[in-house]
C-alpha cells in the first residue's frame, strides 16, 4: 500500500506542478493584458487631443478663408479701379 500511495503523491504533485504553472501562464497573460489596456487608453487619449488640435485647425482655417476673400476682393477693386484710372487718363 505504500507503493500505491506514493504513486498517488507523485500524481498529485505532478498536477500541482502543472497549475502551477498554468497560474504562472494565466498572471503573464493578465500583466499583458492589462498592459495592452493601458496603451489602449493612453493612444485613445492622444487619437483625442489631434482630433480637438484638428478641430481648431479646421475652424481657424474657415476664419482665414473669409478674411482672404475679403482681401482678395477689395485688392481686385482697387486694382480695377487703378487700371480703369489709367485708361480714362490716357483716354483724354
Amino acid at each position: 500500500m505504500d507503493n500505491q500511495t506514493d504513486a498517488r503523491f507523485d500524481k498529485l504533485e505532478i498536477k500541482l506542478d502543472k497549475m502551477g504553472e498554468s497560474l504562472t501562464k494565466l498572471v503573464e497573460i493578465d500583466t499583458k493584458l492589462d498592459h495592452f489596456s493601458q496603451h489602449n487608453s493612453t493612444q485613445d487619449k492622444r487619437l483625442d487631443a489631434h482630433s480637438e488640435r484638428l478641430d481648431r485647425l479646421s475652424e481657424s482655417v474657415i476664419k482665414n478663408t473669409g478674411s482672404s476673400r475679403i482681401a482678395e476682393r477689395i485688392f481686385f477693386i482697387i486694382l480695377m479701379a487703378g487700371v480703369s484710372f489709367m485708361a480714362y487718363s490716357l483716354r483724354t
